[in-house]
């Protein structure tokens, strides 16, 4: 998977990914800045640390309150959880 690092990098990937250099692609290098741009916009309006937030419905069962419990301990005080989702471009996205 192609990483780029600079403008410049994300722009020759999109032309690769576009048929170039086999194909002609017939865009002004101004249009490729104003597309660029656009799409940075987007990307930092809709995920503006990389991730994107969901909610998972999830029944707690006996054996959850049970593996929460303390060692001797008569009743359970709380369950705290956390995870790590998979690697996405180099960023680690963590649910609390």
């Amino acid at each position: 998977m192609a990483q780029p690092s600079s403008r410049q990098g994300l722009i020759d990937y999109a032309k690769r990914q576009l048929g170039y250099p086999v194909l002609e692609i017939n865009v002004a290098d101004e249009q490729l800045e104003d597309l660029l741009d656009d799409a940075i916009q987007v990307f930092q309006e809709r995920h503006y640390d990389g991730i994107a937030r969901v909610y998972l419905k999830y029944q707690i069962t006996q054996a959850d309150v049970d593996r929460g419990r303390a060692r001797g301990a008569s009743s359970s005080v709380g369950i705290a959880t956390t995870s790590a989702s998979p690697t996405i471009d180099g960023l680690v996205s963590h649910s609390h």
